[in-house]
């Protein structure tokens, strides 16, 4: 994974409004179907990741584990996950990290596909 480029997607992810954070967040736009990409931090506690990785396997989204602290490295926002909106950030991030996610189902590029959540959001 090239960290520099990542972390530059991330927090324009966050800047354009096309990510979710906080754990009811993430759970509505991964059961909506559009989440394109979970982001977990190594700081989630062992439930919550067993949670969030079931939650993605079912949902067919791509999880990519970050180091401890790397999240708000990125994005300056406090928490342990965020979901991406599906769209051309997301792409080039799936695209950044396909070694890191590989082994998962890998999502969907429809379009057509309208989240029901917009905006940053802060747990």
């Amino acid at each position: 994974m090239n960290w520099p480029q990542v972390k530059g997607f991330l927090g324009l992810a966050v800047r354009a409004r096309q990510a979710v954070f906080g754990e009811d967040g993430c759970r509505k736009l991964i059961r909506a179907g559009g989440c394109a990409l979970l982001v977990l931090d190594a700081r989630a506690s062992q439930a919550a990741r067993d949670r969030y990785e079931g939650l993605c396997a079912r949902a067919g989204v791509p999880l990519l584990r970050l180091s401890e602290n790397q999240l708000f490295e990125a994005t300056g926002r406090p928490g342990i996950a965020m979901a991406l909106n599906r769209g051309s950030i997301a792409d080039e991030l799936l695209r950044l990290t396909a070694e890191d996610t590989a082994g998962q189902a890998p999502a969907e590029t429809n379009q057509d596909i309208k989240a029901p959540i917009g905006g940053a959001c802060v747990e």
